[in-house]
């Protein structure tokens, strides 16, 4: 019995497996529903979890908009503050320019009145840096004002058909961008020194200055090309006189004063020599330099001391016959531009286009790939590749982009690396004041601003205890500023 029991009971639950008391369909339907039901429901649970993600991320971007805007906001408030206090500053210098205005004024009251109560007259000469030499006469003791001049100054002067010329005062150096000008109660006298009459109260200046600026509206060049000749002329009465007055040999770095005198000898004018060629002459070198020059044995020169013998020996009448076949070879020796040439091939190349020996350098030196590595020591070796490439190839512009300020972050000594960028520039007859750092500020500019001590009129490295290089700097100023002047490229290795 129990086993029948069973099987109906194993039917009957097969019966109701099989049948839906409801709609009488077969139950694998409601497991399809089911299905459906899951799936839309992964699907709804998916897209709610895509966005919350996009939510977040939404959410994320704002905040990010957000704390941009308020940084924003707040720098413009930084900017507001600083222009407001720029302004304010601005506004101050205003004042304190209408105070000292006043003040000279003043002082020039005073001194009228103390010449003219005394029957005086005063004469002045100020030369290029400024410095000044003052006498007062008295008007009966002086018919001319040339004559008092003469008690103030060593004035260097000549008689034509038109007047007086006066060529230096105090051996005041000639350049076509300087002058002698003449005051006449601190306006510019409107007649020649003949001209200018005498009276008590009257004072006489007589300045050594740069014409050709824009300050005075009658020119192009700007305070800081003013800085260029003033720092060069002191350098040339000083330091470049005492360099020479000491050596003896062509041996050593000198080689760059050699090269800096030599552009500075040739460069011409409309008119001829367009520099002072008392100051700039061979007579600056020494006897013991010119006798060691023309009694050195060709044969026993060898490496870099071929071409700085040549710039030393070409400021003399040097017969360099003999030399050309000797450096001939030395020029066909360079076949390849190995690591570290780049102090070492520009000048090479350049001195023999000079002599007329171009042709014998390899095409492989003059078509090289090779880059000196500048992120180690600064812009100094690919501006000097970039010069002597000069002398046989014209140089593009993108050629002479790889020179930034950034290289000079490398730099042993700034002011140098800076001042050799303007070689390669020079060298092509491009400006170099048109190369500028993200503040807009340019080479010329950022050297005296950042470099030079207008007191001392010396540069960071030529201050130090340890100066093996500032001539460097000097000799690219001569580059810039021939080039400058004669609107030529001026390759100061050639």
């Amino acid at each position: 019995m129990k086993k029948k029991i069973l099987l109906i009971s194993a039917v009957a639950v097969f019966a109701l497996a099989g049948c839906d008391t409801n709609t009488g369909s077969n139950t694998s339907g409601n497991v399809s529903v089911s299905s459906n039901v899951t799936t839309n429901n992964d699907k709804t649970n998916e897209e709610n979890e895509k966005l919350k993600e996009e939510n977040a991320t939404l959410k994320q971007e704002l905040e990010a908009i957000k704390a941009s805007s308020d940084a924003a906001t707040a720098k413009n408030a930084e900017l507001e503050a600083e222009n407001k206090k720029i302004k304010e500053e601005l506004e101050n210098c205003v004042d304190e320019i209408v105070d000292l205005k006043e003040q000279n004024d003043e002082i020039k009251r005073i001194k009228e009145n103390y010449l003219k109560s005394n029957n005086s007259f005063e004469v002045s000469f100020i030369n290029y840096l400024g410095e000044s030499k003052t006498k007062i006469f008295n008007v009966n003791d002086y018919s001319t004002v040339l004559k008092a001049l003469n008690e103030v100054a060593n004035v260097n002067s000549s008689s034509s058909t038109y007047g007086t010329y006066i060529s230096s005062i105090d051996n005041s150096f000639s350049d076509p961008n300087w002058g002698i000008m003449f005051y006449e109660n601190y306006e510019a006298a409107a007649t020649g020194i003949d001209g200018l009459e005498i009276n008590a109260g009257d004072v006489f200046e007589f300045k050594h200055e740069c014409w050709n600026t824009t300050k005075t509206e009658n020119g192009t060049l700007d305070r800081y090309d003013v800085l260029v000749d003033k720092a060069l002329y002191y350098y040339a009465n000083n330091r470049l006189k005492n360099t020479y007055n000491e050596k003896n040999t062509y041996e050593g770095s000198t080689y760059w004063e050699d090269m800096a005198l030599y552009k500075l000898i040739n460069a011409e004018g409309q008119y001829g020599a367009l520099y002072d060629q008392t100051l700039f002459s061979s007579n600056l070198l020494n006897d013991t330099l010119k006798t060691t020059i023309s009694n050195k044995n060709i044969e026993e020169l060898s490496g870099t001391d071929l071409f700085k013998f040549y710039y030393s020996a070409r400021l003399t009448n040097y017969d360099f016959t003999s030399f050309k076949t000797k450096y001939s070879s030395y020029v066909e020796s360079f076949t390849e531009y190995g690591e570290w040439d780049e102090y070492k091939i520009p000048f090479v190349t350049s001195s023999a286009k000079t002599l007329g020996l171009i042709d014998k350098l390899s095409d492989n030196v003059k078509n090289t790939t090779y880059k000196p590595d500048y992120s180690q020591w600064g812009p100094d070796g690919i501006s000097w590749q970039l010069t002597g490439m000069a002398s046989y190839k014209t140089l593009t512009d993108t050629g002479l982009s790889t020179l930034s300020f950034d290289l000079l972050d490398k730099a042993l000594s700034k002011d140098v690396s800076l001042s050799s960028m303007i070689l390669p520039y020079a060298a092509s007859n491009k400006n170099i004041r048109e190369l500028m750092d993200k503040e807009g500020v340019d080479v010329i500019e950022s050297l005296f601003n950042n470099y030079f001590d207008l007191t001392t009129m010396k540069f960071d490295t030529e201050a130090s205890t340890s100066d093996y290089s500032s001539n460097q700097i000097y000799a690219a100023l001569v580059a810039y500023k021939v080039q400058r002047d004669t609107n030529k490229a001026c390759n100061l290795f050639e």
